[in-house]
């Protein structure tokens, strides 16, 4: 997929599947440059320019580094089960440097969940299966520690989160948030 494209005439859609896309409408005669609209995909950034002597918008595309991807709150830390975190936008690759786990809600938590994430199918080929260490509580965190070497997520899979041993509990609920960057491969 192309991040620019030139505009002409009346109308243009650009449309590339999971979010990402523009929308540049001819406008009318009092507004010749027209009306751009965009559906926001995370990781990417927009910025249209009112070039009124040359009688157009210039409109920037571009990916805009790391940051947060998704969030994902409800996840079951007393059921072994995968949950789908992120899906990658058609035309990118994602690399995840980080998931952080919160404790949302708790009851008698002994022993915390293990859990891993990966690519789909897999899950643990970004972050190995581990235990979530004194994520115990509400109010705390668990980051998954950087490894080394890590699958990048293709453009339309799934990246998840797999409660590989549920936790000792009477209930925990956890959130996700999945911080990496979208990349054109």
């Amino acid at each position: 997929m192309s991040l620019l494209k030139r505009v002409s005439g009346k109308s243009y859609t650009e449309t590339s599947g999971a979010g990402v896309g523009f929308q540049i409408d001819g406008g009318a005669a009092s507004n010749p440059r027209g009306n751009v609209n965009f559906v926001t995909t995370p990781g990417v950034s927009y910025a249209v320019a009112d070039d009124a002597p040359n009688n157009r918008n210039n409109v920037t595309i571009s990916l805009s580094g790391w940051g947060v991807l998704a969030s994902v709150g409800g996840i079951d830390a007393f059921t072994v089960a995968n949950t789908v975190l992120f899906t990658v936008p058609a035309g990118f690759s994602a690399q995840i440097e980080a998931v952080v786990l919160r404790c949302t809600a708790a009851v008698a938590v002994s022993a915390p969940a293990d859990a891993g994430v990966g690519v789909s199918p897999s899950t643990s080929d970004v972050f190995a299966i581990q235990t979530l260490t004194g994520l115990v509580t509400t109010g705390l965190a668990y980051r998954f520690p950087p490894g080394g070497l890590a699958t990048i997520a293709p453009a339309g899979s799934d990246v998840q989160l797999r409660i590989n041993v549920a936790a000792t509990v009477t209930s925990q609920i956890l959130a996700a948030d999945v911080i990496g960057r979208l990349f054109v491969p």
